[in-house]
């Protein structure tokens, strides 16, 4: 069966390539929403997170290797 891609789950239960085009279409509009009401979600704000948090951190390196006159 081609067209059965594994999970991850141990539940044994394939997604159909069609049915993840379609749980991709909804992920992607429900993300279209809340970014039309100006909301995220609580995975998108760790990432913004997580993201602010390494450019921090390049920040202070480059400010550490700054020569001082």
């Amino acid at each position: 069966m081609d067209d059965i891609a594994p999970t991850e789950s141990a539940t044994g239960h394939g997604v159909r390539i069609t049915e993840r085009a379609g749980i991709w279409q909804l992920a992607e509009r429900f993300t279209q929403s809340l970014d039309r009401l100006g909301r995220q979600t609580w995975d998108q704000v760790s990432e913004r997170a997580a993201r602010l948090d390494m450019q921090r951190e390049q920040r202070i390196l480059a400010i550490d290797q700054m020569p001082f006159a």
